[in-house]
C-alpha cells in the first residue's frame, strides 16, 4: 500500500484524551485483514536485554557463532542468566554496512548475570569478538521488562521464520507506565500497527540505568515482529515522522529505533521444555 498517497488524518486517538496526552492526529492506516487481537494481554516474570553491534561480513559472523556447536547460545551464557530465548537478527549500520541485533529473554532473576556477561568491558565474548573482528563499532546494550503482549494469540511471539521483521524501539516516558499501556492497546493504534503487518509485540518499562542508549529513568521499550523486512522498513519510516509529533513532556528523548530481518529461522534459539 502507498502510505504517501492513502495517508489523511483521521480523528485524535480517543484514549490520547483519557491520559491526558497531547498528540495530533495519526495518518490513517486500512487495518490489515488477518489483523491481530484487540488490545493486549499481560505478560510478566521475564526481563528482554537487546544487544546491537556492528560486524564486517553477516555471513563471516554466522560462521562464527555456528562453530560455537550446537548448544549454542544457552551452551555459552552461563546458567545464572537463566536464559529461555535468544533471537539473532541482521541490521544495517547508517552508513550501510552489516550489523547485528540480538535478543535476549530471561527469568527476572537472572538480571545480574546477565548485565555481568554482557559487560562490555568484561564479557569474554564480546573480548573474543572484538580480538577476532566480527564485533565491531559501539557496543549497544538495552534491557526493558515486558509487561503485556499483542498479537494474532495470546501469549509471546510464535517461533520467528525466515524474512520476518524486527523491530526494537525505547524510548523515554515521563508519566505514569499504565497511560501508556492504554495508548498502546487502543483501537487506532491496532489499526496503525496492523497497517504494517505486526503480528506479534511485546512491550514494557525499560531499565534506563543499566541500558546504553535508552537511559531516561522511567522509559518504554518494545519489540515488534512483522510479516517480512520490508514491513518493518516501512514502520521505520513512518514512526520517524510520529515521533517529533508526540508530547515532548510525555514522550522523551533519547530514544532508539532498530530494524532487521530474519535471516534463518533457526536463529532463533527457545531453551528446550519452553513453549511459546
Amino acid at each position: 500500500m502507498d502510505n504517501a498517497a492513502s495517508r489523511r488524518d483521521f480523528s485524535t486517538i480517543a484514549a490520547s484524551a483519557l491520559v491526558g496526552m497531547t498528540l495530533r492526529p495519526l495518518p490513517a492506516f486500512a487495518a490489515n485483514q488477518k489483523g491481530c487481537l484487540p488490545g493486549t494481554n499481560p505478560a510478566s516474570g521475564y526481563t528482554v536485554g537487546v544487544f546491537e553491534h556492528a560486524t564486517p561480513d553477516f555471513k563471516k559472523w554466522h560462521k562464527v557463532i555456528d562453530g560455537f556447536g550446537k548448544d549454542f547460545p544457552f551452551s555459552v551464557i552461563p546458567p545464572e542468566c537463566k536464559s529461555i530465548r535468544e533471537v539473532f537478527v541482521k541490521t544495517k549500520t547508517p552508513e550501510g554496512g552489516d550489523s547485528i541485533m540480538a535478543f535476549l529473554v530471561f527469568e527476572n532473576s537472572g538480571l545480574k548475570a546477565v548485565t555481568d556477561f554482557f559487560d562490555e568491558k568484561k564479557s569474554p565474548i564480546i573480548t573474543q569478538g572484538k580480538k577476532e573482528g566480527w564485533i565491531t563499532g559501539k557496543w549497544h546494550a538495552n534491557y526493558y521488562t515486558p509487561s503485556l503482549f499483542r498479537g494474532k494469540e495470546i501469549g509471546p511471539p510464535p517461533p520467528l521464520k525466515k524474512g520476518n521483521g524486527v523491530i526494537y524501539g525505547g524510548h523515554g516516558y515521563a508519566g505514569k507506565f499504565q497511560e501508556w499501556a492504554d495508548l498502546f492497546g487502543a483501537p487506532d493504534f491496532d489499526k496503525f500497527h496492523n497497517s504494517f503487518n505486526i503480528f506479534a509485540s511485546a512491550g514494557g518499562s525499560s531499565i534506563g540505568k543499566i541500558s546504553n542508549d535508552v537511559t531516561e529513568k522511567s522509559g518504554i521499550g518494545v519489540l515488534h515482529f512483522t510479516d517480512s523486512f520490508a514491513d518493518a522498513k516501512r514502520f521505520e519510516a513512518e514512526f520517524s515522522k510520529l515521533w517529533p509529533t508526540l508530547d515532548k513532556k510525555k514522550f522523551t528523548d533519547p530514544y532508539r529505533l532498530t530494524v532487521g530481518e530474519v535471516m534463518y529461522a533457526s536463529d532463533d534459539f527457545i531453551k528446550a521444555g519452553i513453549k511459546v
